[in-house]
């Protein structure tokens, strides 16, 4: 019997390190962060788009980086990426990268945060035209990840009888 105790200890002694090292693969895997809710992003860009014009809103998201075009948007982090489709309407996504010189880009991104189209472009054509081609230029560059502020903003303006949703994330 003696002989047989060792032998007990070190059978229980492996059965415990193998039970240990596949918990400890379990936790490593476990993801530290969440995943972006692009949903929740869209909810944000069909509520406002469908409120009265000059509406603005925000959503805080835990995004690193984005992708949108006219009609989705993609959030990605460490914790993965989520793609969303936008119900109610076509949007006009405003990169503030893109934003640096006096750009047609850095106008639309003033309007987007002022609301004010007016101090931007010389007349209402002149705007929905600059929307008109930022929405063209998202569908040539779908799928481009960009750096995300963590803050998604939208702002619905109704300019010459036409709904424009101009977003940033």
């Amino acid at each position: 019997m003696e002989i047989e105790s060792p032998m007990d200890a070190m059978m229980t002694f492996f059965a415990v390190s193998i039970i240990s090292i596949a918990l400890l693969g379990v936790a490593l895997g476990i993801q530290a962060t969440a995943t972006p809710d692009a949903n929740a992003a869209v909810e944000t860009i069909d509520s406002t788009a469908t409120t009265s014009s000059h509406q603005k809103a925000t959503y805080e998201h835990n995004g690193e980086q984005y992708w949108m075009d006219t009609q989705q948007i993609a959030l990605k982090n460490d914790g993965g990426k989520q793609h969303a489709s936008i119900t109610f309407g076509e949007i006009t996504p405003v990169y503030p990268a893109d934003a640096e010189s006096e750009s047609t880009n850095e106008k639309l991104f003033s309007v987007l945060q002022t609301g004010d189209w007016e101090a931007e472009f010389e007349d209402e054509t002149a705007f929905v035209d600059a929307a008109e081609s930022a929405r063209q230029d998202s569908l040539e560059t779908q799928g481009q990840w960009r750096p995300a502020s963590g803050e998604l903003t939208v702002r619905r303006l109704t300019v010459d009888n036409e709904e424009v949703t101009l977003v940033t994330a």
